[in-house]
């Protein structure tokens, strides 16, 4: 079956897909469920290292039969130093640039080695903010507890512990070092309160008056991360009707056979 085959399918059981309500999981059942299909949990896909410093761990085969396997480095290599430091840090990421800046701090001569340019890393992909407690209803006791859920109980206590603790007074060292996060009007920084189970459940009755709200005060129901799937309505009903015509008309010139990103936004 092609794609335009496929496509048709998808259109035309939609409007009964955007009717039907799908029950939610039981914690019981969700465990069960990612026991099964979750790649993490076969037992084909660890095993432990042979030999070395790691002997015993357990880690995906492939890595440990690439930290078993022969070296890369040829015997005749020339192993003499070109550049010598005190502290050598391994990646170009945040924790990397931290441990750098620390060190170099602390009066140590510090090279870091990245394969790609500095800060092109996974910390500038994390786009989402970062999770310390700082606004005055929080506490770094409220965010142990609410990592700990998140974690379901499997987190390292004192590893936690270190982090709830310390990040209010990491987040003032990467400020004073010229760091640009969002800030709000009265200049402290833009906080996102993560809602509470029952508060997401309620999504649907509460995101209508808040959107209502930001419209009168020349707001916007949607910021950085765009519409998405779960604004498509609230896109329709608050969206310039000006600019979703010419949406639409644009789609439809670049995009006729509707193949890209079907239902997505439009």
């Amino acid at each position: 079956m092609d794609i335009h085959a496929l496509q048709q399918i998808v259109h035309k059981t939609r409007d009964a897909r955007r009717k039907q309500t799908i029950p939610k999981f039981s914690p019981a059942d969700r465990d069960q469920l990612i026991h099964k299909y979750h790649p993490d949990f076969r037992t084909s896909a660890y095993r432990p290292i042979k030999f070395g410093p790691n002997e015993g761990d357990k880690t995906v085969v492939e890595l440990a039969t690439l930290l078993e396997g022969d070296s890369s480095i040829q015997d005749h290599a020339d192993l003499s130093a070109h550049y010598t430091c005190d502290v050598l840090v391994i990646g170009g990421g945040g924790a990397g640039c931290a441990a750098a800046l620390h060190a170099h701090g602390a009066g140590a001569k510090v090279i870091l080695a990245t394969k790609l340019r500095l800060g092109d890393s996974n910390s500038v992909m994390a786009q989402g903010g970062m999770q310390i407690s700082v606004a005055p209803e929080d506490s770094p006791v409220t965010h142990f507890l609410d990592t700990l859920k998140g974690g379901h109980m499997e987190n390292d206590h004192a590893l936690l512990k270190v982090m709830v603790e310390d990040g209010p007074s990491i987040a003032k060292w990467l400020l004073e070092l010229g760091v640009l996060f969002d800030r709000q009007a009265d200049g402290n920084l833009h906080v996102t309160v993560n809602a509470s189970t029952p508060i997401r459940d309620s999504y649907d009755q509460t995101a209508p008056l808040i959107y209502e709200g930001l419209k009168e005060i020349g707001g916007s129901f949607s910021a950085e991360h765009g519409i998405g799937l779960e604004k498509r309505a609230a896109l329709a009903r608050h969206g310039d009707p000006v600019k979703l015509r010419l949406m639409r008309e644009l789609k439809r010139m670049l995009d006729p056979d509707g193949l890209m990103n079907p239902g997505k936004v439009l």
